[in-house]
């Protein structure tokens, strides 16, 4: 991970950071949250569920979550070993950004960032794995998309969302 973001979020804020996991991992899965939305669990599992060779961790950035919010739950991210950091940044793009720093400074070994926002559900156990795969089978990739879910009310919605076929052609994206 080459220039990371300015950095938006206080390590005051940094909760259940695994050091022992974290200086593994290669591979760091972010999700967004935001406004004690209770919606994140989804996108959580989703990756919990994923069969990876790869030494994974996940970062939930709580972007204006209260403090009552963490505390309700603490154990359920203390189960799944995810670091959570608490931000102010109040848009998704600053909260992107704040991902982006915390993962250069939290995980020193991360080589690759997946990012979910807090109402995806990965659209299959093999999904991280297989972009892992690609990524590090071609060194000279920048980036990797996936197909995802959506959920709404805390059920997964039937539509599959996959990259149409102008998305995964590189000229098709340097253009724009």
């Amino acid at each position: 991970m080459n220039n990371p973001a300015p950095r938006k979020f206080n390590t005051d804020y940094v909760i259940n950071h695994q050091l022992i996991e974290s200086s593994k991992a290669e591979l760091v899965v972010t999700v967004l949250t935001d406004r004690d939305s209770d919606t994140f669990t989804n996108a959580i599992e989703s990756i919990c569920l994923q069969r990876c060779t790869v030494n994974l961790a996940i970062l939930l950035v709580a972007d204006n979550c209260s403090n009552s919010w963490i505390d309700s739950h603490t154990s359920y991210f203390m189960k799944r070993s995810i670091t959570v950091i608490r931000t102010e940044c109040g848009s998704a793009w600053k909260a992107r950004n704040t991902s982006i720093t915390a993962v250069a400074e939290l995980f020193p070994k991360a080589k690759w960032i997946a990012r979910l926002d807090d109402d995806d559900i990965l659209a299959g156990d093999f999904v991280l794995q297989t972009m892992w795969n690609k990524l590090c089978g071609n060194h000279n990739a920048l980036w990797a998309i996936a197909g995802n879910y959506q959920s709404q009310h805390g059920i997964r919605l039937s539509h599959c969302n996959l990259p149409c076929e102008q998305l995964v052609n590189p000229s098709y994206l340097l253009k724009r």
